[in-house]
């Protein structure tokens, strides 16, 4: 899966919790944990163990940094209080979830398995910077995600004159269920061939997960341009 659409799943998450827990200092550490293990094991997979490993899904990939992670939110909570660091932990569960590593055992619950099982990659820094580009629903997420975040922080908002917000809130709008739409569409197999031209994804679970967050991206999207204290611009 891709950078964005990982950001975006994080953000869900977030945005979930903020709702449940009326706290909002909860979203941005489930975008972080959303996107750590790329952070993580990439630059150490393919730039620090290119020459014996290249392979970007490895430590933070594994069921043990999420143990880890979620053990260290849980003992946060129990003394603070505080579920910023659960928040963090299921970020970074969505993330091994959308890269379905139960497929790959080996890594996934490394060391319990035996060392780490790379798949053959070649140019793949090249490669992932390219198809992120060029990746059509990168460019939706990344859309709908400064939406979110411009309408979510007043502070933002305040220093934009008000034609323009309504302008931003109605294309917002219109954006979001553009994106809901095509999502709905890819979630079947019969519009894999449309899903792999939109997505640069060439399995159909993986396109079907990638659809699920644009879903919920866009439900969010909107719920936010609609019914956040800003709707009255």
């Amino acid at each position: 899966m891709f950078l964005l659409c990982h950001l975006a799943a994080g953000l869900i998450i977030g945005l979930f919790l903020s709702l449940i827990f009326h706290k909002s200092n909860l979203i941005i550490p489930a975008v972080i944990g959303g996107i750590a293990p790329d952070l993580i094991d990439k630059p150490i997979g393919h730039l620090l163990l290119q020459q014996s490993l290249d392979y970007g899904r490895i430590y933070a990939h594994g069921l043990t940094f999420f143990g880890i992670v979620m053990i260290c939110g849980i003992l946060i909570w129990i003394k603070c209080r505080s579920l910023m660091g659960i928040s963090f932990s299921l970020g970074v569960l969505s993330h091994q979830i959308l890269d379905r590593m139960w497929n790959e055992p080996e890594n996934w619950l490394y060391p319990f398995k035996g060392s780490f099982v790379p798949v053959p990659q070649i140019n793949y820094i090249d490669n992932a910077i390219f198809r992120e580009f060029f990746n059509p629903y990168e460019w939706l997420f990344a859309l709908l995600i400064i939406l979110i975040f411009a309408f979510s922080f007043p502070t933002i908002l305040e220093k934009i004159k008000k034609t323009v917000i309504h302008i931003l809130r109605t294309g917002g709008l219109f954006l979001s269920i553009i994106c809901g739409i095509s999502g709905l569409i890819l979630l079947f197999p019969q519009n894999k061939s449309i899903g792999m031209i939109l997505t640069r994804l060439d399995h159909q679970v993986d396109i079907s997960l990638a659809a699920f967050i644009m879903i919920m991206t866009a439900f969010f999207a909107f719920y936010i341009l609609n019914w956040n204290r800003f709707s009255r611009y």
